[in-house]
C-alpha cells in the first residue's frame, strides 16, 4: 500500500469519525469500524493505536476528533511508511473546493471528483427493488429505482460526490408514487470496478415529505480483471438497504430483487474501453 493511499484512508476515517457521532445518534449510519477487519490488522502491530480526543458530546451536537496522523501512520507496521510521507501529508493540505468543477449557471451546485483512473461520461440502466417494513400507519411496503440511460460519470477506481435531484418509486400497499429528494447527496466510491453508492437527503414530495431518506447500494463485477485487462459494462447489485427517519414514513428496507446494471459506454483503467 503506497503512502498516499494510506494517508487518504486516514483522512477518510478522520472525516467519518468527525461527523459519525451525530450521525450515529440519529441512527442513520451504523458502526463502520468493523469493516476494517478485511484488512486483517488485528494482532499485526504492537504499537498502541492513536488516541482521539475531543469535546464531549451532548444531544446531537457533532464532536471534533483530533487524530495525530504521524502517530497513525507510524503505528501501521505492516506497511512501512516511506521517508517522504510528511511531504505527502503537506501536499494533501489543500482546499477541497479546488477539486470541485464550477458551474456558473448553478452557483450552489456541489460536485467533487477524485480518481486513480479516468472518469468516463456514460449512462446506466438499473432496475432495483426493496421491500420495506410497514408500520401499519403509512403502509409503505417498497421502494424501487427504475432508471433507463441515467447519465453518470464513472471510474473504475475513484470517488464522486454530487448533489442532484433524485427520484425513487415508493409503493404503499401496491400503489406507487414518486419519492423525490430534490437535493440528494450522492456518493459513488469505486475500487477495481466494484462500487458503493450512497444517497442521502430530505424527501421533498408525497406523503413522506419532510422525512430523511438514506439508501446504500453495493455493485460488484463478476470479472475481477474487467477494469485491468478487459472492459466493464455490467454490474450486479449484491446489497441494497434503506432507512427513512421522521414522523411520517419511518421504516427500514432491504433488497428484494434487482436486474443487472448495464453501462452504455464500457470503462476500464484507461478510461473509455
Amino acid at each position: 500500500m503506497k503512502c498516499s493511499v494510506l494517508v487518504a484512508l486516514a483522512l477518510c476515517l478522520t472525516a467519518q469519525v468527525a461527523y459519525g457521532a451525530s450521525i450515529e445518534k440519529r441512527g442513520i449510519i451504523g458502526n463502520f469500524l468493523h469493516l476494517l477487519d478485511m484488512f486483517n490488522y488485528r494482532g499485526q502491530c504492537q504499537q498502541k493505536p492513536p488516541v482521539a480526543t475531543g469535546p464531549s458530546v451532548t444531544g446531537a451536537t457533532p464532536t471534533t476528533m483530533k487524530v495525530d496522523l504521524d502517530q497513525l501512520l507510524q503505528a501501521d507496521c505492516r506497511h512501512p511508511v516511506s521517508v517522504d510521507y510528511k511531504q505527502t501529508v503537506r501536499r494533501l493540505e489543500v482546499d477541497l473546493k479546488e477539486f470541485g468543477p464550477s458551474d456558473p449557471t448553478k452557483p450552489n451546485h456541489l460536485e467533487y471528483l477524485l480518481a486513480f483512473t479516468p472518469f468516463v461520461n456514460t449512462t446506466v440502466t438499473v432496475n432495483k427493488h426493496m421491500k420495506c417494513v410497514s408500520n401499519g400507519v403509512n403502509k409503505l411496503t417498497g421502494i424501487a429505482l427504475n432508471a433507463v440511460s441515467h447519465p453518470m460519470e464513472l471510474s473504475c477506481s475513484g470517488f464522486h460526490f454530487r448533489q442532484i435531484p433524485y427520484i425513487f418509486n415508493a409503493y404503499f400497499n401496491g400503489l406507487g408514487e414518486d419519492l423525490t429528494v430534490e437535493n440528494c447527496n450522492q456518493v459513488v466510491s469505486s475500487v477495481n470496478g466494484n462500487m458503493f453508492e450512497l444517497n442521502l437527503g430530505p424527501i421533498t414530495s408525497g406523503r413522506c415529505k419532510g422525512d430523511l431518506l438514506y439508501v446504500q447500494t453495493v455493485y460488484t463485477s463478476d470479472n475481477p480483471l474487467a477494469c485491468a485487462e478487459y472492459s466493464l459494462n455490467t454490474l450486479r447489485v449484491t446489497h441494497m438497504s434503506a432507512s427513512i427517519y421522521g414522523d411520517k414514513c419511518q421504516t427500514t428496507c432491504s433488497l428484494d430483487s434487482a436486474s443487472p446494471v448495464t453501462l452504455d459506454t464500457a470503462i476500464n483503467n484507461q478510461g473509455k474501453a
